[in-house]
């Protein structure tokens, strides 16, 4: 898979959007709204007035004159208790995607092919991959019950926010119930200016990523958004390249300063070559230093010449938000979405091409309405969606056709969920939620409470929730799972140092169940119920000593579980020179960082199944270490240059994919008001 230069896409883009308006270059909006915390541009704001004030500031010699222009209502995060990356946090973090932003956050466990097209997998909190919801301004990303979201398809230049909701009540978010969730939250810009983001990074092997994005406000009440994105990587090992193409339009409908109403369209096309891995029986037979071999990009053998993914996404939105009245907050919204994934594997023994097309169709109403009032706050979110799943287009050989996995759905889901939260004292909160989702595929439910304190800068939130389902897996019997989770998290920061630590344990009850092929169809038979407890924790600190800035994260995890799917200890740290330099113009951060895993017994994707199964092997131990630097220049530029794994490390962090050895990547994010 062959593309145009790097260069002559990056030229394009610049001429595309730097044509479509004047020169000129402004700092950012201010903006506020009356509300107990709510997303901002690009930063977590407080409550403050009841008006919107939007304005370019000073610019030089050539200010520009605040305008006054009609807001937009911005967006809430799902819980004011979470845990927040801003995105000033995210411009001085070590990431290249969407899926290291979410593994910068502490106690969350990141497990990459080494590649940035193919799904980096997600864990937080003792729970399996494919077990974690991604949202987005609150609503859910998930599109495909195998493998939930593909990371890399994010458009990185959208992300405002991270917002990790607390453990126990992960379950309320996304039609299945998860054992975490992470909720993106998009840009808001309403600027008088049009604005235009550019962000470039470049790798070894061909790695590359270009983001831009273009914002414009016509006639003062119409906000137009267009979001383009490209990230790409050439052949490391045999068959290993990948292409994706990902992009939003979006306008919105500026009613007032109560009502917004806006269509999103998203789209995404992934060609991945996907070889399973390097093969290491085969290196095993004829090397002796086979270790060494399989890092070899020239000499590794992979296990799959011929296997490709095509996989294409499209969603369509339409959201309407609005504050009908003071300390009220609803939001609605309409979507469809569809998932085609296009398997491919064009030699297998005994047999032509393999060939299976996975088709997935969602569309439903999402609405959720805030209200607070004195003391309390309640939520309620209502849900109707209907989904389609079926395979199409399947050419194998007779001989492994039982193997394959009958891929059909045809379910509506209703699911309904309530929080209610009451200040007991001055800082003091309590809460309880619950959850409702009924469909024939499955049952789904659960409830929970938690108490958070907050007092300057402590904050302390414990919490405990009950959940699971009944499910119903192709006409067999109920399979039960029940699912207790308590967490209690302690964030402790001041103007220098800030620490966080957390506990969590996890209890399951699940009748195991015994697959059994027939034919074409798949059959699940019960058996005794079997336990399994889960106990982990994870803390994060740092401080600043004059112009000295280190950083330490670990991750811990026990437990009786049969398979263990992350290390028991998974941990990082950071020497960095951190200071403001050239009169306020640099903002440093520049250093080293150290990680460390535990070896564990990793997973490994399946292309066939669409899935993630388990090794056969553990993936050892490892410690690596990488050289960073973050620089923003100014008030509308971010340059960062990673020197990666500088002791050259063979490592794994997923089973039969080795990871990248020493290497130098580097980009730019640039901000323009035009």
């Amino acid at each position: 898979m062959r593309e145009a230069p790097v260069t002559i896409r990056i030229f394009t883009f610049l001429a595309f959007f730097l044509l479509m308006s004047p020169s000129g270059l402004a700092q950012e909006v201010v903006q506020r709204q009356d509300s107990v915390l709510i997303i901002g541009q690009d930063s977590l704001l407080t409550k403050d007035q009841d008006t919107f004030q939007t304005g370019p500031q000073e610019a030089g010699p050539d200010s520009v004159p605040p305008l006054r222009v009609k807001p937009e209502v911005p967006v809430q995060p799902l819980h004011t208790g979470s845990d927040f990356i801003t995105a000033g946090e995210i411009l001085f973090l070590n990431n290249r995607s969407a899926a290291e932003i979410l593994g910068a956050r502490w106690g969350t466990v990141l497990h990459s092919f080494g590649t940035p097209v193919q799904n980096s997998i997600i864990s937080a909190g003792g729970g399996l991959p494919g077990q974690t919801a991604i949202l987005s301004n609150g609503f859910e990303m998930n599109d495909n019950r195998t493998t939930g979201f593909d990371l890399p398809v994010v458009l990185h230049e959208e992300i405002d926010s991270l917002e990790y909701i607390a453990l126990p009540r992960s379950f309320l978010y996304g039609s299945e119930n998860a054992s975490a969730a992470f909720n993106i939250i998009r840009k808001g810009r309403v600027s008088p200016l049009p604005l235009t983001k550019i962000r470039y990074y470049e790798g070894p092997f061909g790695e590359a990523m270009i983001d831009a994005q273009f914002n414009k406000l016509f006639y003062n009440s119409v906000n137009v958004t267009v979001d383009v994105m490209n990230r790409k990587n050439d052949d490391r090992f045999r068959n290993s390249s990948g292409s994706i193409w990902s992009g939003r339009a979006s306008a919105e409908y500026l009613f007032s300063e109560k009502w917004n109403a806006g269509v999103n369209y998203f789209y995404a096309k992934s060609n991945v070559n996907n070889n399973m891995g390097v093969n290491v029986d085969s290196v095993k037979s004829y090397a002796l230093n086979w270790e060494t071999q399989l890092y070899d990009e020239i000499a590794a053998p992979v296990n799959d010449y011929y296997l490709y993914e095509k996989i294409t996404r499209e969603q369509i939105e339409a959201i309407v938000r609005g504050r009908p009245l003071r300390g009220l907050y609803t939001t609605v919204n309409l979507y469809r979405k569809s998932y085609l994934r296009e398997y491919r594997d064009e030699v297998i023994t005994n047999s032509p091409m393999l060939t299976i097309d996975f088709i997935e169709q969602r569309s439903g109403v999402h609405i959720m309405q805030e209200a607070e009032f004195g003391q309390a706050m309640a939520k309620l979110s209502w849900r109707y969606e209907e989904a389609t799943a079926k395979t199409e287009n399947i050419r194998v050989h007779p001989a492994i056709r039982f193997l394959l996995p009958d891929y059909f759905l045809d379910e509506k889901w209703n699911i309904v969920t309530g929080e209610l939260n009451y200040e007991l004292i001055s800082g003091l909160r309590a809460g309880v939620y619950a959850k409702m989702n009924t469909s024939g595929f499955n049952n789904k439910q659960g409830f929970g409470a938690e108490l958070e304190y907050i007092s300057g800068g402590l904050s302390i939130n414990a919490g405990t929730s009950r959940y699971g389902q009944s499910a119903r897996f192709w006409g067999a019997a109920s399979v039960p799972i029940e699912r207790l989770m308590t967490e209690l998290r302690i964030v402790w920061s001041g103007e220098d140092f800030g620490l966080c630590a957390s506990g969590y344990l996890l209890g399951n009850d699940v009748q195991q169940g015994t697959v059994i092929p027939l034919d074409t169809t798949v059959r699940v038979l019960t058996s005794d119920f079997i336990g399994e407890s889960m106990s982990g924790g994870s803390f994060s600190g740092w401080m600043k000593l004059g112009i000295i800035l280190t950083e330490v994260s670990v991750s811990l995890k026990s437990g009786n579980a049969a398979i263990k799917t992350d290390p028991l200890i998974d941990s990082k740290a950071g020497i960095y020179y951190s200071d403001i330099l050239f009169d306020s113009s640099l903002v440093l951060k520049t250093g080293f960082e150290v990680k460390y895993r535990s070896s564990y017994r990793s997973k490994m994707y399946s292309p066939a199944f669409g899935n993630y199964i388990f090794a056969q092997e553990e993936t050892s131990s490892a410690v690596t270490l990488d050289f960073f630097t973050s620089g923003k220049v100014g008030d509308n530029a971010t340059v960062f240059f990673l020197w990666e794994n500088l002791l050259n490390e063979e490592y794994y962090q997923m089973y039969l994919y080795p990871m990248p050895a020493r290497g130098v990547v580097f980009g730019i994010n640039w901000e323009m008001f035009n």
